[in-house]
């Protein structure tokens, strides 16, 4: 009789899954917030946005960061930008 192989769990694929999560919710919020159309050609900065969507500076900023690192958005010189 052989002896049972104990299960293996991939953390990476289950962060995968979890840091998704964030990057849909993320996605879902802009687009309900109407962020895209807000942020336009011109780009904004952190604290425009956060005025522009009338929060505080800092669920703007965690927003922002989402939307970068799933590249939706595009930070430069201080300003956030549609992808192009």
């Amino acid at each position: 009789m052989e002896a049972a192989t104990k299960p293996q769990c991939n953390d990476e694929s289950l962060l995968e899954i979890v840091y998704s999560t964030f990057g849909n919710f993320g996605l879902l919020t802009a687009h309900k917030m109407r962020l895209f159309t807000i942020i336009g050609a011109e780009g904004l900065t952190g604290p425009e946005v956060a005025n522009a969507l009338g929060i505080s500076e800092r669920p703007a900023e965690i927003l922002l960061t989402i939307l970068t690192t799933q590249g939706l958005l595009l930070l430069d010189a201080g300003r956030y930008f549609l992808q192009p």
